[in-house]
């Protein structure tokens, strides 16, 4: 009865110890297709090409299963199979080694498994991209608010004086001053953070528009005086000057302006599914100032894009209490300056600021709902990673 039954009893334990190799073949692929996922995920911010993902994917995966002495890392095939903004999966699959089945004619078997890795880079409703120590400030009595996002710095943050901040998180890429006399609360403070790029440098009809406008001509508009009421259409302008009670009215559209935009001595400028693109200095300085960028749904050029300028001059929103701006204000290559006392923006809009630096001297409000302007989030961290599948 031993010699008969034998055969069956080596053959069924030759086959759960091939088994047992394939079970752990399948976790080693997990473990190097979550890797590659990770590694792959980690370039989202930089906008990757698909081959760039597919080089991270493949690096990641077989540096983890070489380290690990996968035997038949030259048989894998590792695929990025989708890939977004803000995720990317990839599909990994190798021959499992298969000792004692061949000999009863079973084939070598295939394992594949999948990963998917999520940027969770949060949501920023404030931006500055410079390096320098002070490169997000908040001064004097400042008090910011901003809901449900978070504030980033590329380079250091400044809290003078009696400043307070309330924020999801405020991170800086170097280090961060405090005052004795700010408050920062229970907002959670990241210093060491490192930088993130900036997430529209790549966005060529906006960077042209923003080269294009320093060439185009057209009137220079102006309004003086509680009786002066002027209505624009879309178009080119050499510059704006509104000045002591004048209104403003903007109808939809994209306006190109070629010098300086001023809107002080308590002016009101309206506008709704409006975008500026400037190359000169934006001085909204106390007036009321309620603009509203394009929605996604509009059809627009720039949806989510209020004002967007290409010069190096200091640029300086300041609105009333009554002032309401919702949309992308975009100043790459200059200080912008949030002062006065308004509440610029409201707890459901859309307010969102990126500056070369970004100082704050007055109480704000600013807000990242912005799904319907079709505005992608601002980074607040280029290292939160995690596998979601």
């Amino acid at each position: 009865m031993v010699a008969v039954m034998l055969p069956v009893l080596i053959g069924s334990a030759a086959l759960a110890v091939d088994a047992g190799n394939e079970y752990i073949s399948t976790q080693q692929l997990q473990i190097a297709s979550d890797a590659g996922a990770t590694d792959a995920a980690m370039l989202l911010l930089s906008q990757p090409t698909a081959s760039e993902l597919q080089a991270a994917a493949q690096q990641g995966a077989t540096d983890i299963l070489t380290a690990g002495g996968f035997a038949n890392t030259q048989q894998m095939t590792v695929a990025v199979t989708a890939a977004t903004q803000t995720s990317v999966t990839v599909s990994v699959r190798a021959p499992a080694t298969n000792f004692f089945s061949r000999v009863l004619g079973v084939g070598t078997p295939s394992v594949g498994v999948t990963s998917t890795a999520s940027l969770q880079q949060g949501s920023a409703c404030v931006l500055s991209l410079s390096g320098i120590s002070s490169s997000l400030e908040l001064a004097g009595s400042t008090a910011v608010d901003l809901i449900g996002c978070s504030a980033r710095s590329n380079g250091g943050y400044v809290m003078n004086g009696g400043s307070s901040m309330s924020a999801s998180a405020v991170y800086a890429g170097t280090t961060a001053a405090i005052d004795s006399a700010a408050d920062i609360g229970s907002t959670p403070l990241i210093t060491n953070a490192g930088s993130v790029a900036d997430p529209f440098a790549s966005d060529a009809p906006l960077q042209n528009a923003m080269l294009a406008v320093a060439n185009v001509s057209g009137p220079a508009e102006s309004a003086n005086g509680g009786s002066s009421t002027l209505s624009l259409t879309p178009g080119n302008f050499s510059s704006w000057d509104f000045l002591n009670n004048s209104t403003v009215n903007l109808a939809p559209g994209t306006y190109y302006v070629n010098g300086d935009i001023t809107v002080n001595g308590n002016a009101t400028i309206n506008g709704s599914g409006v975008t500026i693109i400037s190359d000169g200095v934006v001085n909204f300085s106390g007036g009321n100032i309620n603009l509203t960028a394009p929605a996604a749904s509009s059809g627009a050029a720039f949806p989510g894009v209020l004002i967007a300028d290409n010069s190096s001059s200091t640029q300086s929103v300041q609105g009333n209490s009554s002032s309401t701006l919702s949309g992308l204000v975009y100043t790459p290559n200059a200080a912008i300056y949030l002062a006065g006392s308004a509440q610029v923006g409201s707890t459901t809009a859309c307010f969102e600021v990126i500056g070369f630096t970004v100082e704050v001297t007055g109480n704000s409000t600013l807000s990242s709902n912005c799904s319907a302007y079709g505005l992608i989030n601002l980074p607040a961290s280029n290292r939160m990673v995690v596998l979601t599948q």
